[in-house]
């Protein structure tokens, strides 16, 4: 009761789980909870739409359960030489600024949108991707927001700490800059993001031209048709 109302105090005390017995599990599904209280919360300010707590709740976790019996097996392949690798990898990425390039795509006539996620070293190398399916909200500033906010907690829970991200919407970032904006649903999801900033050590806003941003485009492409979200970790990087 005493983490209520301070987000970052309660975000960072349940990374610290992370280093306990079953810590990665219950991070995992931490932010997996966290995330359908988010769409939950979004569906009835968005849409009317209200869903009993536990509803939500017992959702995220059989979404978790799901997810752990689905990996079990390749867990059980990971030696200790992997994971210790996986540690320094992390750690040295920690110390890098990573850029993150988002974009999102929606068809004609869709309820759907693409979203596609690099993130990459300043020497342009590629360490993750993502390539994420979500309804649209039928504007692209929303969509462009959810599309950050979704970005911005796999970093975090991937442990990157120092991040640039990257976006084609130029007014979306000028209302994450002054930290208001324009309408009250676009309001409630730059408030997401700016209280995610709060985890990294480091986390700045940039625009860029969609000539540089290919590799995002492409990724929002294929998860249009996707029924699953998909990553990618460069394994070069582990």
């Amino acid at each position: 009761m005493e983490k209520q109302g301070c987000f970052k105090t309660w975000w960072n005390e349940s990374v610290g789980t992370r280093s306990r017995q079953d810590g990665a599990e219950h991070l995992g599904l931490t932010v997996n909870i966290l995330w359908q209280v988010w769409k939950s919360r979004n569906e009835l300010e968005f849409n009317n739409k209200q869903r009993h707590a536990m509803t939500t709740i017992l959702k995220a976790q059989e979404e978790w359960i799901e997810f752990c019996e689905a990996y079990k097996d390749n867990e059980q392949m990971i030696t200790e030489e992997t994971a210790a690798n996986q540690t320094q990898r992390i750690e040295v990425e920690n110390a890098k600024v990573i850029k993150v390039k988002i974009a999102t795509l929606r068809r004609s006539n869709s309820k759907e949108i693409g979203i596609g996620v690099t993130a990459m070293t300043e020497g342009d190398v590629v360490v993750a991707a993502w390539a994420i399916h979500e309804r649209s909200y039928n504007c692209p500033q929303l969509d462009e927001a959810e599309a950050i906010k979704i970005a911005m907690s796999k970093l975090a829970i991937n442990g990157w700490r120092k991040i640039i991200i990257q976006s084609c919407n130029k007014q979306l970032l000028q209302q994450i800059h002054s930290g208001s904006a324009s309408n009250i649903k676009l309001h409630t999801l730059v408030e997401d993001i700016l209280s995610l900033k709060t985890l990294f050590h480091m986390c700045s806003f940039c625009l860029i031209s969609k000539s540089v941003n290919h590799v995002s485009i492409r990724v929002s492409d294929y998860a249009l048709d996707i029924l699953h979200d998909e990553e990618w970790i460069n394994p070069l990087c582990c």
